[in-house]
Parts: structure tokens; C-alpha cells; sequence
């Protein structure tokens, strides 16, 4: 990050004095001298202090060095000190789009995130408050965001901006701070680097031209693996900043919150049809005929048989509303619905038909409000093209099932052993958040799982040894159920985690109206920064759209 331009790295621009008289008469006149409008949007800064944070530092194994005065890790230095030198020459050669504090991000450097955050809000990674995402076969320009009235290009333009701002507030904070990121992420971005100089080296093009391809002209390696670095420390550093204000969060606190509204924070079961509005016959017929699962089911299949294909053998999970709060329930169907769900009294097996936002609603109760308790367990999972687009093809899928149901049946020919569920584990696991501990993974919310996972977890009928071959979004797991972590309910997770949530917004914008982190917009800089950005979307869509047709 910048630590401000040298004078010799500052170019000079002299401007033409104008000498003003203060309160000159001429004529009787007044003449007040009018800045010239400009095209810069400056948010933040003030004269407002810092919250300070007081973070236990990790055990580290690499060596560290010294970057603009901070303590950083010895194999980013080199990449971080030529990347601000990229970073200057891409100001000067293009413009500068952003300024956060002291460090200037250039036209090139938002083109590429704006690049990165299209990739992320495919993958639904980009905290988007809609729950939209766009197709990976067409440009951002090309998609409508929701029914909002404009494109993924101008959400995506914002939230480029507000993430860069986000991620150099944030290393900033934590290079002052003297954090130091994990060794996971600099062993990774390290390796990157290694694999970019290599593939660059068997394509006979330097490193710099590889990402030129990859993105556009200017791009350079070094960029792209500081926006990495930057991007790493700002995620690790705000867990880690939540992670304290989690552990100040007491007890009663939690208890109170919880106890003054239950329903805020509960979870029900329900299945839902939908009626179209100005439908009153359906409306009259599903009140008369629907009277438990079977006739919910009936009156369903029945009624969308006219207007969808085989909507029968999708009815189940059409129709699944589980493990949903108050909230969502609010936000899918209208408040009356979210009302009468989580209405005092409701008992399983209730039925209603209740106007929402557009629909009418058939409602089933499954099963009235609650809070399940964290569970511990094992796995070994096992991806299929998790992470590459297009989907995964069946054959693929396949596969990856018929791998696990191997394992699976080597566990049940050892009487469901926790040591063979082990020594699986240690062999195959993909997940990364059990690798290390040989599948295990302890205080598990339903929140934090898959459907699948969630319902299989918290059956009635689950005991301790059971084990199970589920499927989830991204492949196939084999799953071993050892227990149920009593009182540790979803509900005090989730109070916990809005406290510390609160706390991290607060300290958030201090670091926003802290006087030395004014951040300026240069709005021009930035329309032509997000073009480019969509120029690099556009040619990865047609080459998604063509490998997806070529399927």
C-alpha cells in the first residue's frame, strides 16, 4: 500500500495563478470566484478517532521483512513493493479511479476487481443484500440486477468501489495493528505466484503478458497477487477483529436478547404452494380440500399440473421451507405470512391460506418454532468441478458418488469404526474446514450446513454412529453423526453473532470517518475503469456460453 508519492514520483502540474482581490468593488459589482465543478465523488474522513482493537497475534512459521515501515511476511515484500510501483505507473499512464487514505488504485487495478467481483457474485459471494446473482454466460451490461430497472454492470461499478475501500481500510488498519496473516494464505499466494511465473515461462510470454491476456492491457503479476494480498489480509483481520468483539459479548447479554424475542431468532418448518393473486376459486378450493400433508401434496400437483411440466416429482423440494426464520420467511412472502408462522400456539399440522407480498399462500406446519442445538461430526467429501464453470456434468457427479459409497461400504464392513471414519478422512477429505482434523468438524449450527446435511443432522431419530451418504451443491459426502452439543443453540449463535456483527460496523466506521482515510471517487477514472472490467466479463461469458453449448 502507498505510503504517498516521493517528490520525484509527483507530477508537477502548474497551475496558472489567478491573484483575486478580497471584496474588490469594480463598478459597484462583487466579483466571487467559483470553483470549477468536478467529476470526484469524497466520502469519509473526518476528524472522528479510531476504535482500537486489541488482536492476539497468530503463531506464524515464515519469516517476516519490512514494508513502508510495517511488518509484513517475507514473501510478500518483494511483490508488494514492486506492485506500488506498478501501481504509480498505472496512475500516471491511465488514472487514478480510487483514492482510500494515502493509497491511490488506478484505473487498471479497479478494472481487474471489477473483473473478480463478477466472478464472485456468480458464485453469491458478494454479500449481495438482494440474494440476486448473475448468469456466467452473458456480460454484466447485458443483465438486468433483479427487476431493480438497471444492469450488473452499474451494482457491480458500487461494489467494486466500496470493496476496494473495505480492503485497504482494512489492511491499513491491520498493518498499524501489526497482524500478520495466516501461513495458509501465504503459502497459497506464494504458490501462485510460483505457477504464474511458470506457465507464463511455458507459453514463452513474461508473467506481466500472461495477465495482460487474462484481463487487459496494463495488467500486470504483480497487481493481481497484491489485490490478493490485500483482499486476504482484509478478510482475515476482519474475522479477527469479530472474533474479539465476540469474546467481550457475555453470556446474559445473549440470553436477554434472545428472551426478549424468541421468534426473531427461531427457525420453523413449513411448506408453501403459491396461488395466483386474483385467483378466489383456488383460493376457496385449497381451504376446503387441504387438510393435511397428503391432501396439501394432492391440491398442489392438481393445481400447477395445468401450467408446469411434471411439477409432481418436484413438489417436495418446491414446496420446503425449512430451517427458515421470521425474517426470510418475511422477505420471500410478506409479513403475514412470517406473523402467522410464527404466530404463539401454532402446532404441527396447521393449515392456512394467507394473503402475501403478490401470491396468495397455502401453509403447512411441519413443525413449529424452534432452535436445534450444535452438533458435532465427521466427514469426507468429495468435489466434483466445484469450483469451475460451466456445472459439473453427470458423468462427473457420478463418479464422485460411486467414490464415496466405496467408502462408505468400507465403514459399514467395519461395524461403523470412528477410527475407519478417520483414517478416511485422512485419505480422501476435500473439505477445508475438516482436513486438518481428520474430518472433524465440533459446535456445527443448522445454518452453517447444507439442506441435506442440516435435515440428516437434526433427525429425531439420529444416535450417535450413524452414518450416512449425502449429497450437497458442490458433490458428495460421507457423513459420521457424533452428537448433539446440548444448549448450544442456533438462536444464541446467531444474537452472538449480530452483537459482535454491531460492534464491527461501529469500528468500521471509525476507520471510515477516521480523519486520515478520506476516500475520493474519481468518477470518470472509474467508468472507464468498469469498462474495461467489462470487456474482460464479456469474453468470459462467450467462453463459458461456448463450453456450456459444447456440452
Amino acid at each position: 500500500m502507498a505510503k504517498g508519492k516521493s517528490k520525484a514520483e509527483k507530477i508537477i502540474i502548474a497551475a496558472v495563478a489567478v491573484i483575486v482581490a478580497a471584496a474588490v468593488l469594480v463598478s459597484g459589482y462583487l466579483f466571487w470566484y467559483k470553483p470549477k465543478k468536478t467529476d470526484k465523488t469524497v466520502t469519509g474522513g473526518g476528524s472522528g478517532e479510531k476504535q482500537s482493537v486489541d488482536i492476539t497475534p497468530a503463531e506464524i512459521s515464515y519469516e517476516t521483512a519490512q514494508f513502508n515501515g510495517y511488518k509484513v511476511p517475507g514473501a510478500f515484500e518483494e511483490i508488494l513493493t514492486q506492485a506500488e510501483k506498478d501501481s504509480a505507473k498505472a496512475c500516471r499512464k491511465y488514472g487514478t479511479a480510487l483514492t482510500v487514505g494515502d493509497s491511490d488504485i488506478s484505473e487498471i487495478e479497479f478494472g481487474m476487481v471489477y473483473f473478480d467481483m463478477f466472478i464472485y457474485a456468480i458464485d453469491g459471494e458478494i454479500g449481495d443484500p438482494n440474494g440476486f446473482t448473475p448468469e456466467a454466460t452473458a456480460a454484466p451490461s447485458a443483465q438486468e440486477y433483479g427487476s431493480t430497472g438497471y444492469n450488473w454492470d452499474t451494482r457491480l461499478t458500487g461494489a467494486t468501489a466500496d470493496e476496494l475501500q473495505r480492503r485497504y481500510l482494512l489492511f491499513r488498519d491491520a498493518l498499524e495493528n501489526g497482524f500478520l496473516p495466516s501461513d495458509d494464505l501465504v503459502t497459497e499466494l506464494a504458490d501462485l505466484k510460483k505457477s504464474i511465473i511458470s506457465n507464463a515461462e511455458s507459453k514463452k510470454i513474461t508473467p506481466d503478458e500472461e495477465l495482460s491476456g487474462s484481463y487487459f492491457e496494463g495488467a500486470t503479476a504483480d497487481l493481481y497477487i497484491r489485490n490478493l494480498i490485500i483482499r486476504g489480509y482484509a478478510d482475515e483481520y476482519e474475522k479477527a477483529v469479530k472474533s474479539v468483539f465476540d469474546a467481550k459479548t457475555e453470556d446474559s447479554e445473549v440470553k436477554a436478547v434472545y428472551e426478549k424475542n424468541p421468534s426473531a431468532y427461531n427457525y420453523v418448518d413449513v411448506r408453501i404452494f403459491t396461488i395466483f393473486p386474483d385467483d378466489d376459486e383456488g383460493v376457496k378450493r385449497a381451504k376446503k380440500e387441504v387438510k393435511d400433508l397428503e391432501s396439501f401434496y394432492k391440491f398442489g400437483a392438481d393445481y400447477f399440473s395445468a401450467y408446469m411440466d411434471d411439477y409432481e416429482s418436484m413438489q417436495e423440494e418446491e414446496t420446503r421451507r425449512h430451517f427458515i426464520t421470521y425474517g426470510r420467511l418475511e422477505q420471500l412472502f410478506g409479513e403475514s405470512i412470517a406473523e402467522w408462522c410464527f404466530a404463539p400456539g401454532r402446532k404441527e399440522g396447521d393449515v392456512e391460506v394467507i394473503k402475501g407480498i403478490i401470491y396468495n399462500c397455502l401453509i403447512f406446519v411441519e413443525k413449529p418454532q424452534y432452535s436445534p442445538d450444535s452438533v458435532n461430526f465427521y466427514e469426507s467429501l468429495t468435489f466434483f468441478n466445484a469450483d469451475m464453470l460451466p456445472a459439473q456434468s453427470e458423468a462427473e457427479k457420478k463418479t464422485a458418488k460411486e467414490e464415496v459409497e466405496l467408502h462408505y461400504n468400507l465403514l459399514k464392513k467395519n461395524n461403523g469404526s470412528v477410527e475407519t471414519m478417520k483414517q478416511i478422512a485422512d485419505n480422501y477429505n476435500e473439505s477445508v474446514l475438516s482436513y486438518e482434523t481428520r474430518g472433524l468438524r465440533e459446535k456445527v449450527h443448522a445454518s452453517e450446513m447444507d439442506y441435506n446435511t442440516a435435515r440428516w443432522m437434526f433427525s429425531p431419530d439420529r444416535k450417535k454412529g450413524d452414518y450416512e451418504v449425502l449429497e450437497n451443491s458442490t458433490g458428495f459426502g460421507l457423513y459420521y453423526y457424533d452428537g448433539t452439543n446440548e444448549g448450544d443453540t442456533d438462536a444464541y449463535a446467531a444474537i452472538r453473532e449480530d452483537i459482535a456483527d454491531k460492534a464491527y460496523e461501529s469500528y468500521y466506521e471509525s476507520l471510515e470517518n477516521f480523519k486520515d482515510n478520506q476516500t475520493v471517487k474519481n468518477n470518470t477514472v472509474i467508468k472507464k475503469a468498469a469498462a474495461k472490467g467489462e470487456k474482460a466479463c464479456s469474453a468470459f461469458a462467450a467462453k463459458t456460453a461456448e463450453r456450456q453449448n459444447g456440452q
